[in-house]
């Protein structure tokens, strides 16, 4: 009984403190309150430009060689199924979060620039101002990397087979531009690579279709397997969604996502009571000379 009337006298303690330094805390909350206005007005804003992507249709070895009865389970068990579009799509967002993917970012200068240089923006004017940049010397590539990845994010949902590509910038201009970039260079680099190994392997089946005996069923197998390059070869003539389909293009946004100013103002308030609290029982606890002191002078 005697340990919890002591506790109750110093919660008691505590209150009347409190009440009696009920200045001192208002000075405290009311310079906590500005301080956070001002970060509230002056934080930069961040604008969100998002796309949704799907696979590309792209025309496969499977979809070549389907209903061909016989010649078609040859085929595969001569060179194997393709890589279903699930296992493509995983490849391709993986290699977008990559470093190599980056590098290609990385050497251009203006991509670079508004990455790594960009101080204001100006709605108004739509004007984007910069840091002094030097091409000649470029800030490191990890360091870029590491900021590349906190701008550019890349979301795979699998239970719907959707790709979602968020891209964050002070310009919303910037933001937009981005995104098609990253779509457009995904796509460009995939593209390049299915061209490429397709043109190898029409170059290897025309060097087996002349060097080979005169047996129909391995005529037949490598015919099945030109017209899938050919129709690979003719997709590129078509398209260059070889990577992602676009089924919502980036937008323009036309309000900040960042940052929330009403959240900023809120925190910063009540952290500032908070630390009033504190400061109120720290110059009652640690030093009651000083805290009498402040008494008399009337600021409590």
């Amino acid at each position: 009984m005697e340990d919890k009337e002591y506790f109750e006298v110093k919660i008691i303690d505590i209150f009347a403190v409190l009440k009696e330094a009920w200045k001192l805390i208002l000075l405290i909350t009311f310079l906590g309150f500005l301080y956070s206005l001002y970060a509230a007005i002056s934080a930069t804003k961040v604008y969100y430009s998002s796309s949704l992507l799907t696979a590309a249709e792209v025309s496969s070895f499977s979809s070549a060689t389907q209903n061909r009865g016989n010649s078609s389970s040859s085929i595969i068990q001569l060179l194997g199924n393709a890589p279903s579009s699930s296992n493509k799509t995983e490849v391709v967002i993986k290699y977008l979060t990559s470093r190599d993917f980056f590098r290609i970012l990385y050497n251009d200068d203006i991509f670079l620039k508004q990455l790594m240089y960009s101080k204001s923006y100006d709605l108004g004017s739509n004007k984007l101002n910069f840091f002094d940049f030097d091409p000649e010397s470029r800030p490191s590539f990890e360091k870029s990397y590491e900021a590349y990845l906190g701008n550019v994010i890349v979301s795979n949902n699998s239970k719907t087979g959707f790709t979602e590509i968020l891209t964050k910038h002070m310009s919303p201009y910037v933001a937009q531009s981005w995104n098609q970039t990253v779509i457009d260079q995904i796509n460009s680099y995939q593209k390049d690579k299915e061209i490429s190994e397709a043109e190898k392997s029409l170059e290897f089946y025309r060097t087996k279709l002349q060097n080979s005996p005169n047996i129909q069923s391995l005529k037949s197998v490598y015919a099945a397997g030109m017209t899938n390059d050919l129709q690979v070869l003719s997709m590129a003539s078509k398209t260059d969604e070889f990577a992602f389909t676009v089924i919502d293009s980036p937008y323009f946004p036309e309000r900040a996502s960042e940052p929330s100013r009403r959240l900023i103002l809120m925190l910063g308030t009540i952290i500032s009571v908070i630390v009033s609290f504190v400061i109120t029982l720290l110059l009652y606890y640690l030093n009651r000379n000083l805290y009498l002191k402040y008494s008399k002078l009337k600021i409590f």
